[in-house]
């Protein structure tokens, strides 16, 4: 997420399944544990010494399917 030095990324969540058969997601924020740091290349918090952050201009994000 911007300005949260990879402390922090964003997930595609299902919102709602409508009557009619359709889908509304929303994006949560979740916040990596203390000592972790977002990485995108694994799509996980990771320890910080292991990440290589973009610093505030980064923004990752976590899309999940089923």
């Amino acid at each position: 997420m911007p300005g949260t030095n990879c402390a922090s990324f964003c997930q595609c969540t299902t919102l709602a399944t409508n009557a009619d058969g359709t889908v509304t997601y929303h994006w949560v924020k979740h916040n990596c544990s203390p000592g972790t740091k977002f990485d995108s290349s694994l799509n996980v918090c990771n320890h910080a010494g292991a990440v290589v952050c973009e610093g505030n201009n980064a923004l990752a994000y976590l899309i999940t399917t089923t």
